[in-house]
């Protein structure tokens, strides 16, 4: 079977953006992430409320705060607008740790 996958990716994505807990249990993948593909860019996908727990993490290369919540009107135009700049940043591969 064919690996689909990139065995050298330039750009990761890693979505964890729900609540804290999952994140802090979440953190030992950066880590991981950065020793198997050193030269990789990773960009990490948190909520309002779990990005604190990741912003001094030296393994990610760059946050994105989303909330998949959105409450008003103004709050979809933001979810949209950052969903399109993420589809623009073309990741290598996405890892969504929601389950």
């Amino acid at each position: 079977m064919e690996n689909k996958y990139p065995k050298n990716p330039k750009k990761i994505l890693v979505i964890r953006n729900d609540r804290i807990g999952d994140m802090a249990n979440s953190t030992n993948v950066f880590p991981a992430l950065k020793e198997n593909f050193p030269n990789a860019k990773i960009t990490a996908i948190a909520s309002k409320a779990n990005r604190a727990l990741i912003e001094k993490n030296k393994k990610i290369d760059k946050i994105i705060t989303l909330d998949f919540a959105p409450r008003t009107f103004k709050d979809i135009i933001n979810f949209l607008k950052t969903s399109l700049k993420i589809r623009k940043e073309k990741f290598d591969i996405g890892i969504d740790l929601r389950g």
